[in-house]
């Protein structure tokens, strides 16, 4: 399904190209490892001659998630620039941008395999509430964990957004994780610097392995290894 791009939405989609690219670099160097982004298409503007838009649309191809599997175990990644706010993921946040229903999604799918939330904004209900949720041993103990007020209200707030029970939330809250972003910029200087032994023209490498990011997300459920680098 194609969604309209505004700047900052495609300022997004080139941070989670970047991070894919980040990632091949562990499927060069790692036989045991394979990427597989997914895509997502968008509606961008045609701009004319002098830089403005037009009112003649594209469809742009974009990554939006990836899974890497390691020695076969896959792992989800859900991957977001940063909050609305800026500075952190409210609950409303995660559900207006999706993140919540993919999650859920992921989880119904395969209840096992984990889940890592990729962004430069921090998340209270993954880095705070669900890391006291799985510490209990029973659904009884959630309640005397959570240790907030605000907790307590995330946590309630989450249920009525996914429609879960007690004892899913416990489930899912054992295998989701919370990954602290770097900047773009930062992927690309990574990227870089750990080709440096291995190619002559050190420059073009990140550049290729974020078109490589792009081409393989079009070939949905394409797996990247150590040969398609």
């Amino acid at each position: 399904m194609a969604t309209n791009g505004g700047s900052a939405g495609l300022t997004g989609y080139d941070y989670q190209t970047w991070f894919v690219a980040y990632k091949l670099v562990d499927a060069y160097f790692k036989k045991n490892i394979k990427v597989q982004p997914e895509a997502q298409f968008v509606s961008e503007l045609i701009q004319d001659k002098n830089g403005l838009a037009t009112n003649n649309k594209v469809e742009k191809a974009i990554v939006d998630d990836v899974i890497i599997y390691e020695n076969d175990v896959p792992v989800f990644y859900n991957i977001k620039y940063i909050s609305p706010a800026f500075d952190r993921w409210k609950v409303s946040d995660l559900h207006n941008q999706g993140v919540l229903s993919q999650i859920v999604k992921q989880f119904k799918n395969n209840s096992k395999r984990k889940i890592v939330f990729v962004s430069q904004s921090s998340c209270d209900l993954f880095q705070k509430v669900f890391k006291q949720i799985k510490e209990s041993p029973n659904v009884k103990g959630i309640k005397l964990l959570l240790g907030s007020q605000q907790n307590e209200k995330d946590y309630k707030q989450f249920k009525e957004y996914t429609n879960l029970t007690d004892s899913q939330v416990l489930k899912l809250s054992k295998i989701v994780e919370y990954e602290r972003g770097y900047v773009s910029e930062e992927y690309k200087k990574i990227v870089s610097r750990n080709f440096k032994n291995e190619v002559t023209k050190i420059s073009e490498i990140a550049n290729s392995l974020y078109q490589l990011a792009i081409d393989a997300s079009k070939k949905n459920k394409m797996e990247i290894g150590r040969a398609h680098v």
